[in-house]
């Protein structure tokens, strides 16, 4: 899985013409803080962009302030540029594969959103840069890819953010850098962040064969659908990590953020992470039986059948296989110290 960082900023001021994406939004409870997210968008300097928004059954003031910004695009720019969902409450997970599955045709980009994050104005220029440079380096290297996709491939763009604490905003550091990535990496971690990433029209296609499986049960199967991005671009395409910071990602819980842990508070928290019950390693297992369940069949891949395999084994697996494992596993965290918790915990059972 190629996986490149980009520092430039030489980016065109409005990105290429042949782009246009799709932002896909789930909004529940977010009347604090939408307006200012909404009011970003609005200032992105690329402009070849729509609005998909699926309310997942709030029952505060979002859905007038969803309507109100509708009404304020209609009345500024003749485009139809917002679409809205009314939904009930399904889950953030299933309300995102929902948007995805609905913003079905004409994008060469999708990228998913927060209600309370702040987008920098060159947010999606530079993803879609990336997604032009994508698509012409495919077309000119015409490469073997994994049975399910076409010449182009799955493609994942992310990019670092600015992280900081919702209660004190002055309170600023930059995401940390992802480590360690790959197939190994994804199948018992997510190294990347939803509300950063835009994924190209084919990994969307790919990303919603699971919900076309699942329907809105989806969730039962998915821990998250930006894990779930990872997952399938790290096992049949590419992945783009771009280090400029065009994000500014609101931390609601001042326990879990990096901006006010130390290294060893957060290896802690990371490793507690992982015995909670929607996080635990079953679950993360659980994940990985879904992902053979709907896309085994087509990973020829030798070496990451193998570690599909293994992940799935491990779900019912005795203690001597677990036992093994300790010593032998491939899979593979971002550190070296949270891959050893994760063992631990396979061989205890959790």
């Amino acid at each position: 899985m190629p996986a490149h960082a980009s520092t430039s900023k030489n980016h065109p001021e409005t990105g290429p013409k042949d782009v246009k994406i799709a932002v896909l939004l789930s909004t529940y409870n977010g009347e604090q803080y939408i307006e200012e997210l909404l009011d970003s968008l609005l200032h992105q300097e690329f402009e070849s962009w729509d609005l998909w928004v699926r309310d997942d059954g709030s029952h505060d003031n979002t859905v007038s302030l969803i309507r109100k910004f509708k009404k304020r695009l209609e009345d500024t720019d003749r485009r139809n540029r917002i679409f809205f969902i009314q939904g009930e409450n399904i889950g953030v997970t299933s309300s995102f594969f929902t948007l995805a599955d609905a913003a079905e045709s004409g994008y060469d980009g999708f990228a998913f959103c927060d209600q309370d994050d702040v987008w920098h104005p060159d947010k999606l220029t530079r993803a879609a840069s990336a997604l032009s440079t994508h698509r012409a380096s495919t077309q000119k290297n015409q490469s073997s890819r994994e049975d399910l996709t076409n010449a182009e491939g799955p493609f994942l763009y992310h990019c670092r953010q600015w992280m900081t604490l919702a209660d004190d905003p002055s309170v600023r550091e930059l995401s940390p850098l992802p480590k360690r990535t790959g197939f190994g990496n994804a199948l018992v971690q997510n190294q990347v962040v939803g509300c950063s990433m835009v994924i190209n029209a084919e990994l969307r296609k790919l990303m919603t064969m699971a919900f076309s499986r699942y329907g809105n049960n989806v969730s039962e199967h998915i821990i998250m659908h930006d894990w779930w991005c990872y997952l399938v671009a790290s096992a049949f395409g590419d992945i783009y990590y771009d280090s400029h910071p065009s994000i500014t990602f609101r931390r609601h819980d001042r326990s879990s953020s990096p901006a006010t842990t130390g290294i060893l508070q957060q290896m802690s928290r990371r490793a507690i992470a992982l015995q909670k019950r929607s996080w635990s390693v079953k679950h993360i297992l659980d994940q990985a039986a879904s992902f053979q369940q709907v896309y085994g069949n087509a990973l020829s891949n030798p070496k990451k059948k193998d570690l599909l395999n293994m992940a799935v084994k491990l779900r019912k697996s005795g203690l001597f296989f677990r036992t093994g494992y300790f010593f032998s596993g491939r899979h593979y965290r971002s550190t070296r110290f949270e891959t050893l918790v994760f063992r631990l915990l396979v061989v205890a059972g959790h």
